[in-house]
């Protein structure tokens, strides 16, 4: 028998070539969904017992094909009931009985038209957005969202599952991890405090272009020594401007060479001041990330390789302002 990781890849070319994911499971393996034909005759096939489209009419015929079968079978009488116990069963049954369920069933469809659709509308979403996952190499499992209002919707996992348990849906885009209870037996509960896997991969692209605090505690204290700096620059960079321009060279007559020299050293250090915000926004971000129950060992790589390559530039950039002030003092 297949496994999810198995067919999850044939599922992903069915969907691109215009099948559809639908909320109805397989009835005999039970755990796989069953895909549905985009135009023409609808065919229902699953790819775990049925391999192919072309043996989707061996697999079953669908639910509205079954019900009018099954009702025409209870209305039209066998030609083979000839005992005067079946024709008594028969003439008392069949003035009350067909039409009661023929209204029933008009009206229940009637009434949810519109909640079908929906759903219809969210399995070909769901189809579309899975579809693409699974070119990246994410896998479909057998779980599906226990979130009231995804009807049938498959949970799909990171590429590394086997270091990432968690569990997303691409309706909700809720991220799911599975806990056992007193009895041992396990439940989807989601996960708090935690993005969805296909988004952390971009935040973390963004850390590492241009550090921002993560929580706004690190934002906050980043600010105020933000401000610090601001209200102590001004004072020193007017008084070495003043020297600057105060002391003529006797030599030239005119005073280029210090005003670049005190201009470096400022921007170096406007550039360590940033580099040094920089650290400490990746360093509170690492103390996040290892806060957590669930402690993933990739971000927290890509988070410390940050704050080698961030600690490297800030004493480079520290060297460079010690050489300038020490060249025009």
């Amino acid at each position: 028998m297949s496994t999810a990781v198995d067919f999850s890849a044939e599922l992903g070319e069915y969907m691109l070539s215009g099948w559809v994911l639908t909320d109805n499971v397989c009835s005999k393996c039970g755990k796989v969904p069953l895909m549905r034909s985009p135009s023409g005759p609808i065919l229902y096939f699953c790819a775990n017992c049925d391999g192919s489209p072309s043996r989707a009419s061996q697999h079953g015929p669908q639910p509205s094909q079954s019900a009018a079968s099954s009702h025409r079978t209870a209305t039209i009488p066998s030609p083979r009931s000839g005992s005067s116990y079946d024709s008594s069963s028969h003439g008392a049954s069949r003035p009350s009985t067909p039409p009661t369920e023929l209204y029933s069933q008009l009206s229940f469809d009637a009434e949810d038209t519109e909640e079908i659709l929906r759903r219809r509308e969210q399995s070909d979403h769901a189809s579309t957005e899975i579809g693409k996952l699974l070119l990246k190499g994410w896998t479909m499992l057998a779980d599906e969202c226990p979130n009231s209002q995804c009807y049938g919707i498959p949970l799909v996992r990171p590429p590394k599952g086997d270091k990432d348990p968690r569990k997303e849906c691409v309706i909700c885009h809720g991220v799911y991890v599975e806990q056992v209870d007193s009895n041992g037996s396990s439940n989807l509960v989601p996960l708090e405090n935690q993005t969805s896997p296909s988004s952390d991969s971009q935040a973390i692209e963004t850390i590492n272009a241009f550090p921002s605090p993560p929580v706004n505690k690190s934002t906050s204290s980043i600010k105020s020594i933000k401000g610090k700096v601001a209200e102590k620059r001004p004072t020193g960079h007017t008084k070495n401007h003043s020297q600057a321009t105060s002391t003529p060279n006797p030599s030239s007559g005119h005073q280029p060479g210090p005003t670049l020299g005190h201009s470096s050293v400022a921007t170096l250090e406007d550039s360590a001041d940033a580099l040094e915000m920089s650290l400490q926004a990746l360093t509170e971000k690492l103390r996040f990330l290892t806060k957590g129950s669930n402690i993933d060992a990739t971000y927290i790589g890509q988070t410390a390789d940050a704050i080698s390559r961030v600690s490297q530039a800030l004493m480079q950039v520290k060297q460079l302002r010690w050489n300038e002030s020490r060249a025009y003092a």
